[in-house]
């Protein structure tokens, strides 16, 4: 059900609010942020309530922050959620940069074409980290005078060979020209690609919805100490039914947009973990 438009405004000023902090400080939002801005125009009370989850998880970790360390490397990482968007197919690009042990650079955006494979999704999120890291790497060697290519790293053994292999075949000619300056910096050597294993993708928590122990593992990779055991409630989490205590807890919509109404007034013992 749409909310009237006095909800509506309501919904819109928090998802404001909630850019501002997701893009400042608290790239553990991020990708939950990001699926609250796709409804500002219409929202349904299935948003307003997944809102709330974001809300109640930000004030169980009011003083969760990142954390630099005195280790000053400049390296990313970068992820596609291929054909995540239901209605257009197109997929989620992610990407992080760390200096100093934590983040300092991150985003999470539908990619502006669809993918026609994970190969292609991949590629061209690893076009937009390329971007962003040749841009760092002029800022580290204005303030520090630092010099060196910039490793990025990526989950897809096959978008690194498209990368390391400039040659156009049947299966890659129809991918924009737009995404391939990242060929060349990795031929001048200013931009060095490897191969992650998925489950140590840090981009990953930006552009998936995650279960409890790999948020926890994905948080803790953007430089933010957390223990996934003891997180608090929130729906950029999860937990099984028997994990979350011997409650008759409701469950959410089907759609899985967040929790129903019924759910917002349970008391705060033994939290609930729902999938965003």
């Amino acid at each position: 059900m749409r909310l009237d438009s006095a909800l509506t405004k309501v919904y819109q000023e928090l998802v404001g609010a909630l850019l501002y902090l997701s893009t400042s400080t608290r790239p553990d939002i991020t990708y939950a942020v990001g699926r609250l801005t796709r409804f500002v125009a219409a929202p349904t009370e299935e948003h307003l309530a997944a809102e709330k989850v974001v809300l109640r998880y930000l004030k169980g970790r009011a003083d969760f922050g990142l954390c630099f360390t005195s280790k000053c490397e400049l390296h990313g990482y970068c992820d596609a959620d291929c054909a995540a968007d239901r209605d257009t197919r197109r997929s989620t690009s992610a990407m992080v940069y760390l200096y100093g042990g934590a983040a300092i650079a991150w985003s999470t955006k539908l990619q502006p074409s669809v993918a026609a494979s994970t190969t292609e999704g991949e590629y061209i999120a690893a076009a937009v980290g390329a971007k962003e890291g040749m841009w760092l790497q002029r800022v580290r060697h204005f303030l520090t005078a630092g010099t060196g290519s910039v490793p990025l790293w990526c989950d897809s053994q096959s978008a690194l060979a498209l990368m390391h292999n400039p040659v156009t075949s049947a299966r890659t000619k129809h991918i924009d020209v737009f995404h391939h300056p990242v060929r060349e910096h990795v031929a001048d050597r200013t931009l060095t690609v490897h191969f992650v294993r998925s489950t140590d993708q840090t981009a990953d928590v930006l552009a998936t919805p995650l279960g409890t122990v790999a948020f926890g593992r994905g948080i803790q990779g953007l430089g933010m100490p957390s223990d996934a055991q003891s997180s608090p409630r929130g729906g950029v989490l999860e937990q099984s039914h028997a994990e979350a205590g011997s409650r008759d807890y409701l469950p959410p919509p089907p759609d899985g947009a967040g929790l129903s109404s019924a759910a917002q007034h349970l008391p705060d013992a033994a939290p609930a973990r729902v999938k965003y």
